[in-house]
């Protein structure tokens, strides 16, 4: 994370741009799809939230990567070849408590070797 907010200091002094980072989540725990806030999201969403949550509940246990470079959009896929694309609205109206289920990785394009990347 602490890679993230470096980029972002360096985004507003026009050292890189948003294009140069790609973020990259994937899902921690495949039972988050099991809870009872995850249903009630999925039943009271706006219709993208719910064809976003929809689509991972059917695909949460065929290894989902998603991934958005600069702002927009997120692309979704499976090792199965199961594919979604939804922006970051929709993923930053999700709660605090289903976005934690998930590994996310920083990568910028621009720095040195070494401290391009940030997992959290």
């Amino acid at each position: 994370m602490g890679i993230a907010w470096f980029c972002l200091l360096l985004i507003s002094f026009n050292v890189c741009n948003a294009e140069d980072v790609r973020t990259i989540r994937k899902p921690k725990d495949i039972s988050m799809a099991d809870t009872d806030e995850y249903k009630d999201i999925l039943n009271n969403g706006s219709e993208c939230t719910k064809n976003f949550l929809t689509w991972i509940k059917d695909n949460i246990k065929d290894d989902i990567r998603c991934t958005d470079e600069g702002v927009d959009p997120i692309k979704c896929e499976t090792k199965e070849g199961s594919t979604i694309e939804t922006n970051l609205e929709v993923w930053n109206q999700l709660p605090l408590s289903i976005r934690d289920q998930w590994s996310m990785t920083t990568i910028n394009k621009n720095l040195p070797e070494g401290i391009s990347i940030s997992t959290d």
